[in-house]
């Protein structure tokens, strides 16, 4: 933290309970060890620098080209002589303590290392320094995620420079491509279709927002998705929500439309890239389950899908198009348990290819 915050902690109670306290916890250089009451993880343990810099980056390429089997680690560094084995170690140490606490938001001072991943929110060092806090009236907005980000200050998100909407809040924009179907005129209806060939209606509601999507598919799981079915959605920290699933098992299928917007007649190609879609981190992908996603991928030559809302509206993964091979999971976290071809899906999410997400 910036060396201007000054933290107090006060004790209260009985004065021979606080001695006992401070016995305990008193360290060799002051007067308070927090070691002594939660021990430090030992992948929290590591060297800031540019050593840890390089060999990150080191490790990231290692994990890029093998797809984390870390039995190739010896002969990848074999074929590689030029790698400096102290900062791979360094690296490869940083990449586990990632893993380990898995961040939700990252928040980064100045701009983050290109091989940085995941929900990244920049904040601007000089405009946060204690001469500009002086000058300027407090602001203080609660992000994207439902956090305080900034009491004083100036915050810049990753989305504001995608053009996703702002750190404070704000009216959401699109990130991808396929997000621009979620906005247009009130009252209207975007038909648009991904590069499968999948159709979608999605419905605009009176704030210029999606209120509703209609999916001309089954998601690769027939017996949890009629053609067509339906989601509401519902807007919660600016970024859309999906429903469960309104199914129309006896083919009496309402009639799809709003009055008093624009129509789209025909329906529009609009998808990502495979960049797009991939997913940046663990966290990337809990954030789109638990927002209600269906999701498409592809590992190994292994065809599957994982929906928020599959068996009694639990999360689901199973084989694409293979009855009989649905795994349910209590939460986004025992998801990544899941198994592709022996791997467990937490191991690989962010090297698997994804074929379709909702968001």
């Amino acid at each position: 933290m910036p060396n201007y915050v000054k933290n107090v902690l006060t004790f209260d109670g009985d004065p021979a309970q606080v001695d006992r306290l401070f016995s305990a916890i008193k360290g060799e250089n002051g007067l308070m060890d927090f070691n002594k009451l939660i021990p430090m993880p030992s992948e929290l343990e590591i060297e800031a620098g540019s050593r840890t810099t390089a060999g990150f980056k080191k490790y990231m390429e290692f994990v890029a080209d093998t797809g984390l089997h870390t039995e190739m680690e010896p002969a990848y560094l074999a074929a590689h002589p030029e790698i400096d084995r102290e900062e791979w170690d360094l690296g490869k140490q940083a990449y586990q303590m990632l893993r380990c606490i898995e961040p939700t938001v990252v928040l980064c001072y100045h701009q983050p290392f290109p091989e940085m991943e995941g929900n990244i929110v920049t904040v601007s060092y000089e405009s946060s320094s204690w001469q500009s806090l002086q000058k300027e009236k407090g602001i203080e907005g609660q992000g994207f995620h439902g956090i305080i980000v900034k009491k004083l200050g100036f915050v810049q998100s990753y989305w504001q420079k995608k053009g996703s909407g702002s750190a404070y809040g704000g009216k959401w924009k699109p990130a991808k491509p396929k997000d621009e179907r979620f906005v247009g005129k009130p009252g209207s209806i975007n038909r648009t279709v991904d590069k499968y060939g999948n159709q979608r209606e999605t419905k605009i509601g009176k704030d210029g927002l999606a209120i509703s999507e209609r999916h001309h598919t089954h998601h690769g799981n027939p017996a949890k998705h009629s053609i067509p079915h339906d989601h509401d959605i519902t807007w919660e920290n600016n970024h859309p929500n999906w429903g469960t699933p309104q199914n129309y098992w006896d083919g009496t299928i309402p009639e799809f439309k709003v009055y008093g917007g624009n129509h789209m007649k025909q329906f529009i190609p609009l998808f990502n890239s495979p960049e797009d879609d991939r997913f940046k981190s663990i966290a990337d992908f809990k954030d789109c389950i638990q927002r209600g996603g269906e999701i498409e991928m592809e590992w190994k030559g292994v065809h599957f899908g994982i929906i928020r809302y599959g068996v009694d509206d639990k999360i689901t993964a199973y084989l694409w198009n293979q009855e009989g091979t649905d795994c349910v999971f209590d939460s986004a976290d025992d998801a990544l348990e899941y198994r592709v071809t022996g791997d467990r899906l937490g191991d690989i999410i962010t090297q698997a290819t994804v074929l379709s997400r909702s968001f």
